[in-house]
């Protein structure tokens, strides 16, 4: 996708090195950022998850995951995380657009997240619905959301092993 500023590309990660990239943009965004622990951040379950990564001209500017849930029918959008100085520019819209036509080429029914309240709004405006009351996590106040996307296919399951730095 062109944009304005520069070609924003997402794709399913394909090595070690994009691996590592990704978790440097979550360390970022979610420890060094958020204060979150590295413990919750690093949870042991990326290796059960295909893995995204969003470049702007080439440069590594954002990330995601996404597991499988419920017997392979939804999939749980997990670490979407674009770096400060990128915000605002698209790349979060680009992330979640190809995360859930990828899942719906899988034949995942429906995806779930747990946006942080001030995402919110970002994630309604992709057509997610607020399921369940406010919850903390991580010291940050969550609500989950959910989206029909797709419909029966082979489902959700991890592509590339995934390592933590």
């Amino acid at each position: 996708m062109e944009h304005k500023r520069g070609k924003i590309e997402v794709r399913l990660i394909r090595n070690e090195q994009e691996m590592a990239s990704a978790m440097e943009v979550r360390r970022r965004v979610f420890v060094d950022e958020q204060g979150v622990s590295r413990e919750l951040e690093f949870d042991g379950l990326d290796g059960q998850a295909d893995q995204f990564l969003a470049t702007l001209d080439g440069k590594v500017v954002g990330t995601a995951r996404a597991r499988a849930v419920d017997g392979g029918r939804a999939a749980k959008i997990e670490r979407v995380a674009v770096l400060a100085q990128w915000r605002e520019r698209g790349i979060g819209l680009r992330i979640m657009e190809f995360v859930e036509a990828f899942l719906a080429r899988r034949g995942v029914e429906r995806a779930v997240l747990n946006s942080q309240e001030q995402a919110r709004g970002f994630y309604e405006r992709l057509g997610y619905e607020a399921a369940g009351e406010p919850f903390e996590e991580a010291g940050i106040a969550h609500i989950k959301m959910v989206k029909v996307i797709g419909g029966r296919g082979e489902g959700c399951g991890p592509r590339v092993r995934a390592t933590e730095r």
